[in-house]
């Protein structure tokens, strides 16, 4: 990583007039679809056990409705928050370009301590936490930054196709959702 001197101002908040408000609310809306797809699977997956979900009156409607509920809305909403993590960067290193300022020791900063936040709710909360990933995604960007387009369309094609077939492998013994309830 490049983190050479600055050139122009040093890094500060955007002022008000600055901020893209369309992205703030779009954001908003991102987080709720994120709270609303957690509390779906909180209320349900998490507090009853697979025996309890199939004693419910709603348990055969359940099986239609809750993949239709996370097709709909916990996946997008996820590629919806991740599609502005990525645009904030895009956002964040078009505008240090203008003020000639070198973001890159900023940026990793930042993604490190997201990282570090990560690393300690998956230790102490939950092991579900997505803030370590994003900082690995943080990284990332960094490292493909000055990638020409098509090499970066390629990256994004292989990612799209072949990401969730990595990181979301069941652990073994699982059973599929909407399967049968366990032993």
């Amino acid at each position: 990583m490049d983190s050479g001197p600055t050139i122009g101002e040093s890094p500060h908040p955007v002022f008000l007039h600055e901020r893209i408000d369309l992205i703030d609310v779009v954001r908003g809306f991102a987080l709720f679809g994120v709270l609303l797809s957690n509390l779906v699977w909180i209320t349900t997956d998490m507090v009853l056990t697979d025996a309890r979900l199939f004693q419910l009156p709603t348990a055969s409607l359940d099986r239609i409705v809750k993949p239709v509920v996370e097709f709909f809305v916990v996946h997008k909403f996820y590629t919806l928050f991740s599609f502005l993590f990525g645009l904030g960067f895009a956002v964040q290193l078009s505008r240090a370009e203008e003020r000639r300022y070198n973001m890159v020791a900023v940026y990793a900063r930042r993604v490190a301590i997201l990282a570090v936040i990560g690393l300690v709710h998956i230790a102490l909360v939950w092991y579900g936490d997505i803030l370590l990933v994003y900082a690995i995604g943080g990284f990332g960007l960094l490292a493909v930054r000055h990638w020409n387009t098509r090499l970066l369309v390629t990256l994004a094609l292989a990612l799209a196709l072949f990401a969730r077939a990595t990181v979301d492998v069941p652990p073994r013994g699982a059973r599929p959702p909407g399967g049968p309830p366990g032993d």
